[in-house]
């Protein structure tokens, strides 16, 4: 990425309509409670499913206070910090957001507001983590902790409840809500009675099991939670009524390597299939066809030259290697993920155009010898061919991201053979 960024959209940053898009609602805060209420798409909540979860456990609620009471001050930094994150992730709706993105570094250059409210989840957790560990280490010596640990559990018992009637009146009590994204509130009902009865396990729980038997118990019983949650959730959140046979049947049929593509006209590639549709729109990359089908949220700075152009049309009405007349011949005798290779016969010079926008990494070749990359006026790359026969090999070559690459595979190796002598260390001091 900081290779690239001055050739991408991303790195001049994006307009504040693109920051402030796909928000964190306020009204999914409700899935704090019952996620299984935000798991499906909905008009209640007028966002992706994927950015309206911040669920994180009863016990996560409960214990939150406590992690304040401890009066810890890198608890109280964390919670700060996880607040302001919370507030930034409702996008337009407070000026956080837009704040962050006038005046602080970086902040200009990603979307979807919502992805603050994982700093949220985090500090939030850091706060009940700590509030636990604090009320289990003192629970003998401190009744005041079970006070404020009584006092959370009769709060959300009220709002719990609070969200059950109000959920009643709303909701049109046919429970058959996988078959629709209408019912909001019945998902809603549903949820919170179950977390009800889960509070209700967790009071008797603290009454009744000895301080020594807790811990276990508890983290028992958050595996129980998040289990229930997930199993409501999935069939929003994960599983797709797709046929997983026929989806199986699709990726069979795609090939195995890279086939050399045929010189047909960009616009007539068609290779979205809607029995493959769990894979979305970029199943270019399962079929290894080119196409003019698909999104990639990282754009090169020329895209949008291309994209606007009123001659696009006429562009994908070429191939993706084209010469500007149609009297000479090309064909591709390989076809690879960063490499094209092509013989050619042409009775003239001309110019070939690649429909493919130029960064500085692409290098082309003419019979082993580099040649100079021109740009049209929408960015696509061009060369100059002579007359005649000969081979052209056009590559992308990310040498960067290669040394990287070495350095991490080094770098792995060096901290898994420091941590295996410090091992046997450990081993040979204890025998």
């Amino acid at each position: 990425i900081y290779q690239s960024s001055s050739w991408i959209t991303r790195g001049q940053g994006i307009s504040i309509e693109s920051a402030l898009y796909c928000p964190f609602p306020r009204k999914a805060l409700i899935s704090l409670i019952a996620p299984f209420a935000s798991a499906f798409p909905n008009d209640i909540l007028a966002s992706d499913i994927a950015m309206t979860n911040v669920f994180m456990g009863t016990l996560a609620l409960i214990f939150f206070p406590l992690g304040l009471f401890s009066r810890n001050k890198k608890v109280i930094f964390w919670v700060f910090i996880a607040f302001i994150c919370l507030l930034a992730s409702f996008g337009e709706s407070l000026p956080i957001r837009t704040w962050l993105y006038n005046y602080v570094p970086l902040m200009n250059l990603f979307r979807f507001p919502s992805i603050f409210r994982l700093f949220f989840i985090f500090g939030f957790l850091i706060s009940s983590a700590y509030g636990m560990n604090f009320y289990l280490k003192h629970i003998e010596i401190n009744n005041v902790l079970k006070k404020i640990k009584d006092y959370n559990i009769y709060f959300l018992a009220i709002i719990i409840n609070l969200l059950i009637i109000f959920s009643i009146f709303k909701s049109k009590l046919n429970f058959d809500f996988y078959e629709s994204l209408l019912y909001f509130y019945d998902r809603l009902l549903t949820q919170s009675i179950v977390q009800l009865i889960i509070l209700i396990i967790i009071f008797f729980i603290f009454k009744r099991v000895k301080s020594n038997r807790l811990k276990g118990i508890l983290i028992f019983l958050v595996c129980i939670e998040f289990f229930i949650s997930t199993q409501y959730c999935i069939r929003g959140t994960v599983v797709s009524d797709k046929c997983v046979n026929k989806y199986i049947e699709t990726l069979q049929k795609c090939p195995k390597g890279f086939p050399n593509p045929n010189l047909t006209p960009i616009n007539k590639l068609k290779v979205f299939d809607t029995s493959f549709a769990p894979s979305w729109y970029n199943q270019s990359i399962f079929f290894k066809s080119i196409t003019d089908q698909g999104y990639n949220p990282f754009q090169l700075n020329e895209f949008q030259k291309f994209e606007n152009d009123s001659n696009k049309k006429l562009y994908l009405q070429r191939t993706f290697l084209h010469f500007n007349k149609k009297v000479h011949q090309i064909h591709i005798n390989c076809f690879e993920p960063n490499k094209i290779k092509a013989s050619f016969k042409t009775k003239q010079k001309d110019t070939l155009t690649i429909l493919q926008i130029y960064n500085p990494l692409w290098k082309i070749k003419l019979n082993q010898k580099s040649l100079d990359i021109n740009t049209n006026y929408n960015g696509l790359m061009q060369v100059v061919i002579p007359k005649g026969n000969g081979k052209i090999e056009i590559e992308h070559q990310p040498i960067l991201i290669k040394l990287l690459l070495i350095i991490s595979i080094l770098g792995y190796g060096i901290i898994s053979f420091y941590l295996l002598i410090k091992l046997l260390y450990y081993k040979i001091i204890s025998n």
